[in-house]
């Protein structure tokens, strides 16, 4: 990795330093004591000093002494091989000229980004006015002592260009006095990685409640006509003179918030969002490409794994009823056509009248099987959920449906069931349905002939097929051969 270019926006305005002259000599916000820095990589250290400054990094882990130049604008980078993760407390040490910045008690673990909107920024602490409250709540705070698990927030910021520098308080230990600032997802997903790896574990906040995917795009990545009123209402607003855009037009988030820590070193990304783009489903899967491939174009890794968050059911308000199966089955789209990248399905957890459900423990453990499973090679944790495999007409009543990631069988909980069938697309009967190992029988409907199957189609739905692992399938729509 060279110097920061593009979409890569070095750290210049504030973090941990002294004023020497006309000259300031600092490091990036997202650097700090406290910190954890991804275990056995190479992870770029950012600031500033004055123009053509030498800059000397010295570690604890190492007696290898590291050299950047700061650049004629005074921005400088730097390179850093780390080693095995353990809980020993490290730091590091930058100097120029007679200038020293410190930072004590950092950790080499395991680090991920999350991102997302108001799912993945629910935290600990309840919202009653938001009606964010997680699930045992009380409980779940008083025992949240895990100083090996770190998080920094990245604080809501909108703006028309990359800005250099996010606002930040810091990184913090995980304790009952911090983990109420903390996102459930993530602090769930991260006592699970902690405990399974028993390594540290580092969380880079970066949601904003209420975001559509659109927000949190490069401007290099929504060349596309498929952005053309995004870019127009964004064009509109820099000409009405409004000092910042809105958090919800294209780009806004990326320029204030992500833009400015692109390239810390991280394992991979956590995104949980979808919620402001239930009636875009159409377009979804291909938004979705662009930012999961422009995120890893500004890490410059494209192989960094990307786990996202499918919505649960949610009664959504007229104008959007009825739009989030079609949503979630787009999210499913999307994952299955890139690369590295994986959904959990989340359809057994939601709350009909709660856009915000408080079953986060799940959730957050869901991910964590992923990633245990996919990035790390615990490939005895079983955590897929079960996907259409094929569709075999039997008769013109009767289909077979073949499930993959099954592992000892398919079984339904419950009398109830969610299959529909259709001849036209438009008008659904509910037949009877048996599971047996990896199949799923369709039979005994009243229509002519079946050409249309789905599952969970509706925003109310109550999922009853699980695989033997307890993982509920997600909803599906498919177009019987």
């Amino acid at each position: 990795m060279g110097k920061r270019t593009i979409s890569l926006i070095l750290a210049l305005c504030s973090g941990w330093g002294v004023m020497s002259g006309q000259d300031i000599f600092k490091v990036g916000a997202v650097f700090g004591s406290g910190m954890v820095i991804q275990q056995n990589e190479t992870v770029p250290v950012w600031g500033t000093a004055a123009p053509d400054a030498r800059v000397a990094l010295t570690t604890s882990w190492t007696d290898e002494k590291f050299t950047a130049r700061a650049d004629e604008e005074g921005r400088w980078e730097c390179f850093l091989p780390t080693v095995d993760a353990s809980y020993e407390s490290h730091w590091i040490t930058i100097k120029s000229g007679r200038n020293t910045i410190t930072l004590n008690d950092v950790r080499i673990g395991e680090v991920w980004l999350c991102s997302g909107q108001s799912n993945m920024e629910m935290r600990m602490g309840p919202d009653y006015r938001q009606n964010m409250v997680i699930e045992n709540a009380d409980t779940e705070i008083a025992s949240a002592d895990y100083p090996e698990i770190h998080f920094m927030n990245v604080q809501r910021n909108e703006a028309y260009e990359p800005v250099d520098e996010i606002v930040t308080d810091g990184w913090k230990k995980c304790s009952p006095e911090t983990v109420p600032e903390l996102s459930a997802v993530a602090y769930y997903f991260a006592v699970k990685l902690q405990q399974e790896m028993d390594v540290p574990v580092g969380l880079l906040m970066v949601p904003y409640g209420g975001s559509p995917i659109q927000a949190w795009l490069p401007e290099s990545a929504s060349q596309s006509p498929l952005y053309d009123a995004e870019k127009q209402r964004i064009a509109a607003s820099k000409e009405s003179g409004a000092p910042k855009p809105n958090f919800n037009m294209i780009s806004s988030l990326y320029n204030g918030m992500l833009s400015p820590v692109a390239g810390y070193g991280i394992k991979g990304f956590l995104w949980y969002q979808g919620e402001s783009n239930v009636s875009e489903s159409a377009r979804y899967p291909e938004m979705m490409h662009d930012l999961v491939s422009s995120w890893r174009r500004c890490w410059q890794n494209e192989d960094l794994p990307f786990y996202q968050v499918q919505l649960a059911p949610y009664i959504y308000p007229l104008n959007e009823l009825g739009m989030w199966a079609n949503l979630a089955w787009a999210q499913q789209i999307a994952a299955d056509n890139i690369e590295n990248c994986r959904l959990v399905v989340t359809i057994d957890l939601g709350d009909d009248h709660n856009i915000h459900p408080s079953k986060k423990k799940a959730v957050g453990e869901r991910l964590a099987a992923v990633a245990l499973n996919d990035t790390y090679g615990r490939t005895e944790i079983q955590c897929c959920f079960p996907e259409v495999e094929s569709v075999t007409r039997i008769g013109e009543q009767e289909i077979k449906v073949k499930f993959r990631n099954v592992y000892d069988g398919l079984h339904f909980e419950g009398a109830w069931n969610e299959f529909e069938v259709s001849s036209d697309g438009v008008l659904y009967a509910r037949p009877e349905c048996s599971a047996e190992g990896d199949d799923v029988l369709v039979f005994k409907t009243n229509i002519d002939s079946i050409k249309y199957l789905r599952y969970c189609w509706r925003d109310n739905c109550r999922p009853n097929l699980y695989n033997s692992a307890g993982l509920p399938a997600g909803p599906f729509y498919i177009k019987v051969p």
